[in-house]
């Protein structure tokens, strides 16, 4: 106990001041106030840092890194790193540094904004005997929300000294009759407790607690609504442009929400049905350009390190092009989401899904969602295994694309319902299913860079009347660039068909069928595909 820090959370009116008239009757009490100070924490907008056990905050024009359950003050000396920064920016781009690569491992191609903002005042109060000896120690620190006033913390650390352990009994004793509690909490589990932290709980991957007795609409209803909240949390952040995962988070919802509409279409009449499809296709649609674009400039880096130097510097002008072309549609996207139109269309999208009853009239919408998700998933994989089995050296490109939609389908219709069925069971089958996905998507990725890469190339050739020596230079790399990603797509299609055996193989095969078979979804197994 006598090295052990304790903490206490004080009540609303406990001061400095009161504390020291409570221990000036036994202590000299040597009391030093440190100025107030702006404290600013930083993380990702789904709380990377936080999930993963980190704090990041900017105090006296330094950021920190420090494991979430050691933080005890923006003082503190033991950090993981710590990085001098003039000011506090709205979006931390953090300057090459050992810093930012701890940061970048953990959020990827996310980027640090402020979560919190507070003013941080402390305390500190050293208790002397009458011979000037130091018997205690404490710390009373106050933390404030500039934009919520009354959201405040008052936390007091006491200090043990080795040898001064009666003196340590004494302060506990002198703070309980006072009504201050001890806590285990750090100082930020303190925080989060009164409303001055709030964690997000965001996923792009959210659970939609789902039972077996609810009906196809009700499940519609719940799964639709959900997702379309999720990407309407994402419009600020693509309109400022924070970073490039709100608009790959915002497209992920809007194609989950089609998807589950196509794949549980006879919930809806026909008319309905068509008109959903199509208004999700032309939202999603809408930001095709400026993702692609994200995705090329994301791996800026990976292109470079393909060629040789001698043809960098056209590569130099084609990147250059991709950001003029970027910030255009970056604009066109930022007007789009915040018009009129697309608010209306939102908005009533929102509506509709608000209550199944309204929308569901087709002759899926009263079944219990547990046999109709048994058989689309049994289904779903059945479409794998015969696509799969026609599957040659000479199969043309489109039919693996194909493939890929498909596993895409069966991921989504897992994950929708998820909790369904045992949770050991399900991870078993996505994780099989997300490497077969990453090399699909490895290979569709490869084949769709080369298109455009090619459509690229032709429109500077029509543009260049009297080609430069940069036209020259663009074009070799261009075609050095296609050549390499070529020979990556070969790669990645033996991998492909590798990874394809291993799904449709007989373990997998019977997991499906132990979880999901059922007489429908047997009667259609050698007749029937869904419908892309």
């Amino acid at each position: 106990m006598e090295r052990q820090r304790l903490r206490y959370h004080l009540p609303k009116r406990f001061s400095a001041n009161k504390l020291q008239q409570l221990l000036n009757a036994k202590y000299q009490i040597n009391q030093q106030a440190l100025p107030s100070q702006t404290l600013i924490f930083y993380d990702t907008f789904e709380w990377l840092l936080w999930k993963k056990g980190l704090v990041c905050w900017y105090f006296q024009n330094q950021l920190n890194l420090q494991q979430r359950d050691l933080f005890s003050s923006p003082y503190d000396l033991y950090t993981f790193d710590r990085l001098e920064l003039p000011s506090p920016p709205e979006i931390l781009n953090i300057p090459p540094s050992t810093f930012a690569q701890k940061v970048q491992k953990i959020i990827k191609a996310r980027a640090l904004t402020p979560t919190v903002e507070v003013q941080f005042a402390s305390t500190l109060l050293d208790c002397k005997d009458s011979e000037g000896k130091t018997r205690l120690r404490l710390q009373l620190d106050t933390l404030q929300s500039q934009s919520q006033p009354r959201h405040k913390v008052k936390s007091l650390i006491v200090q043990p000294l080795k040898g001064y352990t009666t003196d340590a009994h004494f302060c506990q004793q002198l703070l309980t009759q006072n009504q201050c509690e001890q806590t285990s909490k750090t100082l930020l589990g303190e925080m989060e407790t009164h409303g001055l932290i709030q964690p997000s709980h965001y996923s792009i991957k959210p659970t939609f607690n789902l039972t077996p007795e609810l009906s196809v609409q009700e499940v519609i209803a719940k799964i639709t609504s959900q997702l379309l909240t999720l990407a309407r949390l994402n419009e600020t952040g693509i309109v400022n442009d924070i970073d490039i995962e709100f608009l790959h988070d915002y497209r992920v919802a809007l194609r989950k929400i089609r998807s589950l509409i196509t794949l549980l279409k006879h919930a809806f009449t026909t008319d309905k049905f068509n008109e959903l499809k199509t208004s999700f296709g032309e939202l999603g649609k809408q930001t095709n350009i400026l993702r692609d674009l994200d995705v090329y400039l994301n791996h800026q880096a990976d292109f470079t390190q393909l060629l040789p130097d001698s043809l960098q510097p056209g590569l130099n002008v084609l990147f250059t092009d991709f950001e003029q072309a970027r910030a255009q549609e970056q604009n066109k996207i930022k007007k789009h989401l915040k018009s009129r139109n697309y608010l209306k269309k939102i908005k009533q999208l929102e509506t509709q899904f608000q209550s199944s009853t309204s929308l569901c009239h087709g002759p899926l919408a009263n079944e219990p969602i547990i046999n109709v998700a048994k058989e689309r998933i049994y289904r779903q994989y059945h479409v794998i295994r015969k696509k799969s089995k026609r599957i040659t050296p000479e199969t043309p490109d489109e039919y693996v694309h194909d493939i890929r939609i498909a596993c895409k389908k069966l991921r989504y219709l897992l994950e929708f319902f998820s909790d369904l069925f045992p949770e050991n069971e399900i991870t078993k089958l996505v994780n099989a299913l997300k490497k077969l996905q990453d090399h699909l998507g490895l290979f569709n990725d490869l084949c769709v860079q080369q298109a455009f890469l090619q459509d690229y190339y032709y429109k500077q050739l029509k543009k260049a009347h009297h080609p430069t020596e940069e036209n020259y230079q663009l074009c070799l790399s261009v075609g050095g660039l296609i050549a390499v990603l070529y020979q990556k797509q070969l790669q990645a299609r033996i991998k492909v068909t590798d990874h394809l055996s291993s799904f449709i193989d007989k373990d997998v095969r019977l997991q499906i069928s132990h979880l999901f078979s059922t007489a429908e979804g047997e009667k259609h197994e050698n007749t029937c595909e869904l419908q892309h």
